[in-house]
């Protein structure tokens, strides 16, 4: 006959060096000193799927076990692998966090006016690009400049353009 309380006292031990070994395998993974890169958070998480899978072995043991009247490996179990859930969506999270793009810079203070009469100068060096190169753009597709209507051959021969009535070269 089987003593089943001395098998639950073995299964507990078993998976209480394991889950030893995995956390402590979780730590080295893990650096304390600073903070992690994406690459080891990465594989924080992954080996943290891989200890969920590996304990989850030991469930029908524990379901064994607690049909036997010795719920204490399933409750230790239930409690190792939510504990396992949690760190991995902690890391998850930290992850995720540390894919994010970072915030946009802030807007120049209304203290820095050299920085604002910086920004007003480059804004009007951008325009004026963006206007010679939709004159351009418009003598490219032969369409006028305002409203975009293709002009074709006639571009170069129209002094309005027939769709809006106005310069189509700008």
């Amino acid at each position: 006959m089987i003593d089943v309380n001395a098998l639950e006292q073995q299964w507990l031990a078993q998976l209480e060096q394991s889950n030893q070994l995995g956390m402590s395998r979780v730590l080295a993974l893990a650096p304390n000193d600073r903070a992690a890169t994406v690459y080891e958070l990465s594989s924080v998480i992954a080996y943290l799927g891989q200890l969920e899978g590996y304990f989850s072995g030991y469930e029908a043991v524990a379901l064994y076990l607690r049909s036997m009247g010795r719920p204490r490996l399933f409750d230790r179990l239930q409690q190792l692998l939510a504990d396992l859930r949690q760190a991995k969506a902690i890391y998850t999270r930290s992850f995720r966090g540390a894919l994010a793009p970072s915030p946009p810079p802030r807007s120049p203070s209304p203290a820095a006016p050299e920085v604002s009469a910086l920004d007003d100068a480059m804004k009007r060096q951008q325009d004026a690009f963006d206007a010679h190169f939709a004159q351009w753009q418009s003598g490219f597709n032969k369409a006028c400049a305002h409203c975009k209507n293709p002009l074709g051959d006639a571009y170069h021969h129209v002094a309005v353009c027939p769709h809006c009535g106005r310069f189509p070269k700008g």
